[in-house]
């Protein structure tokens, strides 16, 4: 879905208000469903830097994507066609919500030995057990968890780790 310009720049507007200076733009990338890639996430992220500075906005853009496993994640990486987060060697790796995805360890481990360090929501993967995510992490994986559904319709703007979550570090939490 396209949003008007204008509620991306309220949205701007808001953020530089609230201390933001730098956001990193990540759509999904879903093969079959949002057909995101880099070069056009890139494209956007241009645009919309553009419309920011002709308002005089100080908010850098930068380009990313929650990518969503693909048989050849690690080759899509390598070719371009998948962004890291600022061109970094970090990604946001999007779990199935409701389903343990098969090879989902072998997957993860695969980027980590090519030199990528995802990040991933465990809340989104119910069906992860926690001996998995223990493994992961060891290696070197990250884990965020979106705890807005914890928090209740009292969660305000402001990020907080969430009480309880924050598992000897393994874990960030943040709203």
């Amino acid at each position: 879905m396209v949003r008007p310009i204008s509620m991306a720049l309220q949205m701007a507007r808001i953020a530089v208000d609230d201390g933001i200076h730098t956001v990193a733009c990540t759509p999904h990338i879903y093969p079959g469903m949002y057909e995101n890639d880099a070069e056009g996430i890139h494209a956007a992220v241009v645009a919309l830097q553009a419309e920011l500075d002709r308002h005089e906005i100080r908010l850098k853009l930068f380009v990313g994507a929650d990518v969503h496993l693909d048989l050849d994640l690690v080759g899509g990486i390598r070719a371009g066609r998948v962004p890291t987060i600022a061109g970094s060697r970090y990604l946001l790796l999007e779990p199935p919500h409701h389903v343990a995805p098969p090879r989902f360890e072998e997957s993860v481990f695969q980027l980590l030995v090519a030199g990528y360090v995802p990040d991933h929501h465990p809340s989104r993967a119910a069906e992860l057990d926690r001996g998995s995510l223990r493994r992961l992490q060891t290696a070197g994986e990250r884990s965020c968890m979106t705890c807005a559904p914890q928090a209740g319709a009292q969660a305000n703007r402001q990020p907080r780790l969430c009480p309880g979550r924050v598992d000897r570090r393994l874990s960030v939490s943040y709203l």
